[in-house]
């Protein structure tokens, strides 16, 4: 597919995410008309646990890790009642980023409105949110250097092809889900696109707040962390937990430069509470994933993609995600644009989220999910 051809495509779709699926009937519908918002009872949020099996299928080497030991990865699976008990159901799962759990990113409760994963039941979406494992939030990995991003991304292979198969635990209603599409913000729209090209296992994906063209200030902030995880590496949970551990931004001054922009004050300052630790293994096997992922994309990856990000985005800043949705996907069939004016990096957590959860609904009711 040539430039000026995905070019044309892209621009199609910041046309129509922008304008909804009713553009040039009138007013514009409500995001989740055509689904029916899903009363507060008729919601299941649920706890869901995969079992997985941390190692590294992908052609991304990584050195010293991972352990190829077996682990539960666990999270919450929230949906209208009515899309669990569908014949042919989907499900959208979700992959955190650095400095967060799974939760504290979409699954916010310190604001009403906030909870993503919640607001898309109630738009009509079923969502799975895990925190990904080495993240605090799980306690279970012994080191944290015992991991890396190409195992993240056969761990959510592993958990796609679960979701598919019915091989998980919940308490809930336990579907074998027909479509499945992976999304992933920053470090996790990272992962989202090796594990696409890597197994090409997801009907559809979509890359949250990344690009393969970190700003100065995601490079310089990869580097200090990287720089804490030879020479002073932490242990999680304040020290109580494992040990191979940095912080993605020393201080909560780097932090909120990095991933704020017109945020309330109140969340902000609940985020910087629970941003956690990140591990060492993620870390430093970046530099290689990266490389082999500007090759990956181009080569690998045909299904929808969507690549959404703030215009304000710190550490990936337009105009490349313009760049990445133009040039990275080359025999992708379906590529998609949004850039959400006045809004960071933490698309979920600043005053612009329900523009962020609008565009996500309609992004995924066109994919049939």
């Amino acid at each position: 597919m040539g430039y000026a051809r995905m070019r044309r495509i892209v621009t199609m779709a910041i046309v129509l995410l922008t304008l909804g699926p009713a553009a040039g009937a009138g007013a514009a519908t409500p995001a989740a008309a055509p689904r029916g918002a899903a009363a507060a009872t008729d919601i299941v949020d649920v706890p869901i646990s995969f079992r997985v099996v941390n190692r590294n299928r992908t052609a991304i080497p990584c050195l010293g890790a991972p352990d190829n030991r077996s682990y539960a990865v666990r999270g919450t699976l929230v949906a209208p009642r009515a899309v669990l008990e569908d014949g042919a159901p989907a499900v959208t799962l979700y992959l955190h980023g650095l400095g967060y759990s799974g939760s504290l990113f979409f699954r916010f409760d310190g604001a009403p409105g906030y909870d993503y994963a919640y607001e898309q039941a109630r738009a009509g979406h079923a969502s799975v949110v895990v925190d990904r494992l080495g993240n605090p939030a799980q306690g279970d990995l012994p080191n944290g250097n015992a991991t890396c991003i190409p195992a993240q991304a056969d761990m959510a292979d592993q958990m796609v092809r679960a979701l598919r198969a019915g091989r998980y635990e919940t308490t809930a209603p336990r579907p074998s889900f027909s479509r499945v599409v992976l999304a992933g913000h920053s470090l996790g729209g990272f992962i989202t696109q090796i594990t696409q090209y890597s197994f090409r296992s997801a009907d559809a994906i979509a890359v949250i707040g990344y690009t393969d063209i970190p700003s100065p200030r995601a490079l310089t902030t990869f580097l200090t962390a990287g720089a804490d995880c030879l020479l002073a590496p932490r242990r999680a949970n304040g020290g109580s937990g494992a040990p191979g551990y940095a912080a993605f931004g020393r201080t909560a001054g780097d932090f909120a430069a990095g991933h704020f922009h017109d945020i309330d004050p109140a969340v902000a300052a609940i985020v910087l509470a629970r941003r956690n630790l990140d591990s060492c293994g993620d870390l430093l096997s970046a530099l290689q994933s990266l490389v082999v992922d500007h090759v990956g994309t181009r080569l690998g990856i045909t299904s929808p993609v969507l690549v959404i990000s703030g215009a304000d985005d710190a550490l990936f800043t337009p105009p490349t995600n313009r760049l990445q949705a133009a040039t990275a996907f080359p025999l992708a069939h379906d590529v998609s644009l949004v850039e959400l004016p006045d809004t960071g990096h933490a698309v979920t957590l600043g005053r612009t989220h329900e523009a962020f959860l609008a565009a996500m609904d309609r992004w995924l009711r066109a994919h049939g999910a």
